[in-house]
């Protein structure tokens, strides 16, 4: 399960320092279970948040899968919105938590340490 943006040629955004992809195991469900992304092009201070690092336009990439194809009523269900930045916290259900600025950094200083760590020369 992963989330990623990319350039209008497809490449990844710059992922160790910025949050414009997310894992299975980064991404938080909201309190109703759902998997909720917002992409923008500046923090709005919710875990999900995808950073655009700029670029006013680019792809959107969901991507899974699976060691057995499921039934067809069991895969994921994608849809997207087009929001003003202040309308974001509106059309997230009650409960999505807040994340600080400290709490980003420290979430960025992560990725910078794991892109560090797969991109080492032996």
């Amino acid at each position: 399960m992963g989330f990623h943006l990319a350039n209008l040629w497809g490449e990844s955004l710059d992922f160790a320092n910025h949050q414009s992809s997310l894992n299975g195991f980064q991404v938080e469900p909201d309190p109703d279970g759902v998997l909720r992304y917002v992409v923008a092009h500046r923090d709005p201070g919710v875990p999900n948040w995808l950073d655009t690092t700029g670029h006013p336009e680019g792809f959107l990439t969901p991507r899974w899968s699976y060691s057995e194809t499921p039934p067809e009523e069991e895969w994921p269900k994608i849809s997207a919105k087009k929001l003003r930045f202040a309308e974001i916290r509106q059309h997230l259900p009650e409960g999505v938590r807040s994340v600080s600025k400290a709490e980003r950094a420290e979430r960025i200083h992560v990725r910078q340490r794991h892109v560090q760590r797969r991109y080492r020369v032996f």
